[in-house]
């Protein structure tokens, strides 16, 4: 029987969590816009916010197809991001904020 400590190292996540190899382009294109955003303000950090608005331009980029709907409703059920009540705010959550530190040089 194989055991692990729970550890992991760079390259390598825990069970469960999403794997850049996992997204869509449009998914990227989405979360490459957070770490656009989040360098302004330090790096990516659970909590940070854009509103629904400025993220339209990732979709009129073509970002690799589909509407922006549909990425972000993939994006919040993988738990990469959640939205407010009206769906006018999306936070990165902490699986999300990780993923964009592990993997800088694909979101710069």
């Amino acid at each position: 029987m194989e055991t692990t400590t729970g550890a992991t190292t760079a390259g390598e996540t825990a069970a469960g969590e999403t794997r850049i190899e996992d997204l869509n382009d449009a998914e990227k294109a989405v979360l490459a816009r957070y770490h656009e955003k989040c360098l302004s303000a330090g790096g990516p950090r659970p909590g940070y916010v854009l509103r629904l608005k400025s993220l339209v331009p990732v979709q009129r980029a073509g970002s690799g197809g589909g509407d922006l709907a549909s990425t972000l409703e993939s994006l919040i059920a993988r738990g990469l991001l959640v939205t407010n009540e009206s769906a006018q705010r999306y936070y990165l959550t902490e699986p999300g904020a990780g993923l964009l530190e592990r993997n800088p040089a694909r979101f710069g």
